[in-house]
């Protein structure tokens, strides 16, 4: 993993960890607080403070992490297992998951409408709040 710095235009490997927990990332998004969030093909989020990594997160249950946003206090990642899981920041806990069947392959959110692009070229829009 490369952090980049854009005012010296250069990157630098960031701490990682132990050596057998490396994976490679589709996705990455930040938080307001300078957090990153990397989704692993490994199906684990990655927490990111500044180089270091902080904590991983187990939210999806196989395959990898094909998108990733952060907005408002949650994070919204979408699975090889075919769900768009919506995790609290502060806990780091899943507190809801919406089943597409298929890969999400980007996400977009605003108050309770979820926006998702699908890996079979489908776009879906839910309102979280009717399950419509």
């Amino acid at each position: 993993m490369m952090h980049w710095d854009i005012s010296e235009g250069k990157g630098r490997r960031c701490v990682f960890g132990q050596a057998g927990a490396q994976t490679s990332f589709a996705c990455a998004t930040a938080d307001d607080q300078g957090n990153c969030y990397t989704g692993g093909a490994n199906s684990l989020i990655y927490v990111w403070a500044g180089k270091s990594l902080r904590r991983t997160c187990g939210v999806h249950k196989q395959g990898f992490v094909g998108a990733i946003l952060w907005n408002s206090g949650k994070l919204y990642s979408g699975g090889k297992d075919g769900r768009v899981c919506i995790t609290d920041t502060s806990t780091m806990e899943c507190v809801r998951a919406v089943e597409f069947g298929v890969l999400p392959r980007a996400i977009d959110a605003l108050g309770t409408k979820l926006v998702v692009g699908l890996r079979t070229g489908s776009i879906v829009e839910c309102d979280l709040e009717t399950n419509e």
